[in-house]
């Protein structure tokens, strides 16, 4: 059976569409930013402990190569939320598409994560977890997280879909004549003349001819 996605209007169903996927990239932009000074001061932390308390060498060596790492993974979000904050702005479809293939990729490898992380907790945490009702409600706190977490990032990759759909159908439309057998295709989009200067919306059309049946 054949089904299609949805395709939203809104933005948590009140909020219109472009601005409320404008607001989530900056929340996003400025947890990022938290995290990048956070991690930066942990590895200054990390480093002045090696050097002062004689922190084990390999010790310090995994955590540095973990926390380095983890850097990098925010750095890059960052600068793919600033590319989506700017294709937001400007309506660019090729920064919001560039952003989509990376949500879709963080998704697919955030949902493979949560699963290891769960089932290698109850793996090896199992024959020794407590069956107090603390224990049970952190259990099931952490795998409530972690469903939200994924369902929140799949609706946000929703939202991205149906404004990309909302820009096609904005700029490219056909029309067909009937008098003479012929079909055109007109593409629409912002340009510069050759000085450099706006010239506000260009239009390309491709034509061809429409073979009749009869």
């Amino acid at each position: 059976m054949h089904s299609e996605l949805p395709v939203f209007k809104r933005c948590c169903c009140c909020f219109p569409l472009r601005y409320g996927l404008l607001v989530w990239g900056y929340i996003k932009l400025a947890i990022a930013a938290l995290l990048i000074v956070s991690i930066a001061m942990v590895i200054r932390s990390l480093t002045m402990a090696y050097h002062v308390y004689g922190l084990h060498e390999r010790v310090f060596t995994f955590r540095l190569t973990v926390f380095i790492i983890f850097l990098f993974l925010v750095t890059l979000d960052f600068a793919l939320s600033t590319v989506f904050i700017v294709g937001g702005h400007k309506k660019n479809l090729k920064l919001l598409t560039v952003y989509y293939y990376y949500s879709i990729g963080v998704w697919i490898l955030s949902i493979l994560f949560s699963l290891f992380i769960i089932s290698t907790y109850f793996i090896y945490r199992g024959p020794y977890r407590s069956t107090s009702f603390y224990a049970v409600a952190d259990n099931i706190l952490e795998c409530s997280s972690h469903f939200v977490s994924m369902v929140s990032q799949g609706y946000f990759l929703l939202l991205l879909r149906s404004e990309m759909l909302k820009l096609k159908s904005n700029c490219e439309f056909r029309f067909v004549n009937n008098a003479a057998q012929s079909e055109c295709k007109m593409n629409c989009s912002k340009g510069k003349d050759t000085l450099g200067e706006n010239n506000g919306v260009g239009c390309t059309a491709e034509c061809h001819r429409v073979i009749s049946d009869v």
